[in-house]
């Protein structure tokens, strides 16, 4: 024995002196810099066809990701002339008043309740009754016709 004791921690520490992995390494100088870009040829000629078999650079062709870019649908069934879909006038507040708002009794805990303070709101009273109290006003379920003599 060499009778030098040293403890984990000093061989752990020891570390960077002691494995190859942890010394510093000459890293290689690029061709091209700031420096000398200016000076280089990078579009020269070299006598082999930019594209294609045998080009210095590969490349793909122009159209190569079409495949991603078209869908069956949209090659299959091509529209026969050019036209414009029609669309027609709503009434005021046709979205607002049939939009389905969010329970307060039913989805309590839904993903759609946006922000920190998510409280139960258990008032019943939802964002669009007064709009549909315009757009649809209250109507007497009674005909008119029918008379209370008839009975």
């Amino acid at each position: 024995m060499d009778g030098t004791w040293i403890t984990t921690y000093q061989d752990h520490l020891s570390q960077p002196y002691t494995n190859k992995g942890y010394r510093e390494i000459e890293i290689r100088k690029s061709m091209l810099n700031e420096d000398n870009f200016e000076d280089s040829v990078i579009y020269r000629e070299t006598g082999l066809p930019k594209t294609g078999v045998g080009a210095v650079l590969p490349r793909h062709p122009s159209d190569h990701f079409q495949m991603y870019l078209d869908t069956t649908y949209s090659i299959d069934y091509v529209p026969p002339y050019d036209y414009t879909p029609y669309v027609g006038a709503q009434p005021d507040g046709y979205s607002v008043v049939h939009r389905k708002c969010h329970s307060q009794f039913t989805d309590t805990a839904d993903y759609r309740r946006h922000g920190i303070n998510t409280w139960q709101d258990e008032s019943g009273i939802y964002a669009n009754v007064d709009i549909k109290q315009r757009v649809f006003p209250v109507t007497n379920p009674i005909p008119s016709n029918v008379h209370e003599d008839n009975f």
